[in-house]
């Protein structure tokens, strides 16, 4: 008996082999183990004691009116035929596990900035700073608290440095902080996924503070493709999604070797229903100078209810505010 073809069976089987193709059911042969996996990731950032690299920032959020009422709001653009509208800085201290300088500034234009988001070790802050039209403000806090903050920024800045693929991971992981693997096996989404574990800085709960998922594969090299970041009650507080990796350019003066870094960026905020797109370009080791990070030398003239310290604590009970 001859068996018949009819249109959507046809279109049917066209759509399973071409499913079939384009993904590989078989788990890779070859598995890093963790301490190769952190050599691999470290010989890499520790290659980058600075960074200088242009960007193309789109940053989408929701704003509250004075009616109480959310409007979305969306600003800049990641398009090629978009001019570079911010630069993101970073100059190491000298802990490499530790807190880094680090900035991300957002411009209208060349000589008109409309945010700034960073650390400076030099004065122990992170922050954040805006000027939006008519809406300004600044938030801060202390960089041995960034993880137990509370308040309006919705990312710790030290966490968005970790996405550039440039900092160190834990090599011990006999003490805090330290890192564990385990392997996503799922057909098609074979991963490496690696946790950061480390201390509350107020109760020192152990954490875990993000899972960094690296490419498993026979033919790809294991780089970060994904980041996810948690909250002290374990819940998913932003997630960033990383690809196009290009060389960053050595700078002769220092004797750097070249490395390589994600170039495309992609943060969300489920929670509060924000994200940022970030493509970088003209990455180099150049050095940048210490008051480039400096909050105070550049934070706009704000009154002193704009200024906010999210991590200040609160008044005592029965004190006077």
């Amino acid at each position: 008996m001859t068996a018949k073809w009819t249109l959507p069976a046809i279109l049917l089987a066209g759509l399973s082999l071409l499913t079939a193709g384009c993904c590989v059911g078989q788990m890779p042969a070859q598995m890093l183990s963790l301490d190769a996996l952190v050599e691999s990731h470290n010989t890499n950032a520790g290659q980058v004691p600075h960074l200088w690299a242009r960007a193309r920032i789109q940053v989408s959020f929701m704003a509250t009116l004075d009616n109480g009422a959310q409007l979305p709001v969306t600003w800049g653009s990641t398009s090629q035929l978009a001019s570079p509208n911010g630069l993101l800085l970073m100059a190491k201290g000298p802990d490499p596990l530790g807190q880094h300088n680090f900035v991300l500034i957002g411009r209208e234009t060349a000589a008109m900035e409309l945010f700034r988001l960073g650390a400076s070790l030099e004065e122990g802050v992170y922050y954040f700073w805006y000027t939006f039209g008519g809406s300004r403000g600044a938030y801060w806090g202390r960089n041995g608290r960034a993880d137990a903050m509370v308040g309006k920024i919705p990312i710790n800045p030290h966490d968005l440095l970790a996405v550039l693929n440039v900092s160190m991971l834990p090599a011990d992981q006999t003490t805090l902080p330290a890192v564990a693997m385990t392997m996503r096996t799922t057909p098609c989404e074979y991963a490496y996924v690696v946790t950061s574990i480390d201390r509350h800085p107020d109760t020192q709960q152990i954490l875990f503070r993000r899972e960094t998922l690296f490419t498993w594969s026979d033919d790809e090299p294991a780089r970060p493709f994904e980041m996810n970041f948690f909250d002290a009650n374990g819940l998913r507080i932003m997630t960033a999604k990383l690809s196009d990796y290009q060389p960053i350019a050595a700078n002769p003066a220092t004797g750097s070797s070249a490395a390589i870094m994600p170039t495309d960026i992609e943060i969300e905020w489920p929670l509060v229903k924000s994200k940022m797109h970030i493509v970088l370009s003209e990455m180099s080791t150049k050095k940048v100078p210490p008051a480039v990070f400096r909050y105070s030398n550049h934070a706009p003239n704000l009154l002193p209810d704009e200024e906010i310290q999210i991590d200040a604590a609160p008044p005592a009970e029965g004190s006077t505010p």
